[in-house]
């Protein structure tokens, strides 16, 4: 999400509420567990990092990407990296092209990428820069890309 600091951890909060699964604004040097969403810090890009088969978060505080910080593609990137094709990546709405890149990247390595259609979607600049880049997988209203998550998991295994 492109938004400003102080904001995030209310966001991750209240869907934390609401979630069947954690929600919670990531930390800096943080473990990844499974099932838990992690929020990037307002104001701040987050990346994966893979040290002696941990996989942790590296909050910084880089110049912004594609105008934005934090950037999808830095996360996407990152995330791609660490996981190579055991990924389903998910562009649902947002100004701009920032996911573009790092949708691609996992695209590339073999991972799955699902963007939400023009119809359902509130700002469809983010998917439709993924679907013009010809790395969306599949390309689904909103109300069905729950379903299309779990049936690419299967496939991924």
């Amino acid at each position: 999400q492109h938004m400003p600091p102080n904001f995030t951890k209310q966001l991750a909060e209240r869907l934390n509420e609401i979630s069947e699964i954690e929600v919670k604004e990531a930390e800096d040097n943080e473990k990844v567990a499974r099932g838990v969403a992690y929020i990037a810090p307002g104001g701040k890009h987050m990346k994966l990092r893979r040290a002696l088969n941990v996989v942790r978060i590296k909050v910084v505080d880089g110049e912004p990407v594609n105008n934005v910080k934090p950037s999808v593609d830095i996360t996407a990137e990152s995330i791609a990296q660490v996981y190579g094709g055991n990924v389903v990546g998910v562009v649902l709405t947002g100004m701009g092209e920032d996911g573009a890149k790092g949708m691609k990247k996992i695209h590339d390595l073999g991972g799955k990428v699902i963007a939400c259609s023009e119809d359902t979607c509130v700002v469809f600049g983010m998917p439709k820069a993924v679907i013009d880049l010809g790395v969306a997988d599949s390309v689904k209203p909103l109300f069905e890309i729950a379903e299309e998550i779990a049936r690419f998991v299967e496939v991924i295994g």
